[in-house]
């Protein structure tokens, strides 16, 4: 019996270390959890300061040169993703509503959603018929314009 006895105490103190290994493992990932938030909110008010600094630089009011070089740097990257964003819409065949910001069909004379008068852009006489109504091109064939509804010869 000495030995069922000693067994259960061993089983007892496995439990009890278990427990508390367990215990000790939830509060180390409690506290890990907290520097994390901590860090995240760190990383957020460094993009606050980074806006501010950026909107400084905007109204030409940054005079700190590492600054200006490196609001410089982000301008140039927004103007890139400024051309490759219209790239994206010339291949898509679309215009960006200056009103609402809604996607429109190029061809469009209005945005289908906030009803903004679109800019149509001129295109060369040689790529295709022009309704003689809205000036817009219109498809070779086409029984109405797409832009203005109007027949067509």
């Amino acid at each position: 019996m000495a030995f069922l006895d000693n067994l259960g105490k061993k089983i007892g103190d496995i439990a009890q270390t278990t427990a508390k290994k367990s215990s000790e493992m939830i509060e180390v990932t409690k506290l890990n959890m907290a520097i994390n938030s901590a860090e995240d909110s760190i990383k957020k008010i460094y993009v606050s300061i980074g806006e501010y600094t950026y909107k400084q630089f905007e109204d030409n009011a940054l005079q700190d040169p590492y600054l200006l070089d490196l609001s410089n740097q982000i301008k140039a990257q927004k103007d890139k993703i400024a051309e490759i964003r219209q790239k994206i819409n010339e291949v898509k065949n679309i215009s960006i509503c200056s009103s609402c910001g809604a996607e429109v069909d190029a061809n469009s004379a209005f945005c289908a959603k906030c009803g903004n008068r679109m800019e149509v852009k001129q295109t060369a006489a040689s790529e295709g018929p022009v309704c003689p109504n809205c000036k817009a091109q219109v498809a070779p064939g086409a029984a109405f314009c797409n832009s203005c509804g109007a027949k067509q010869g």
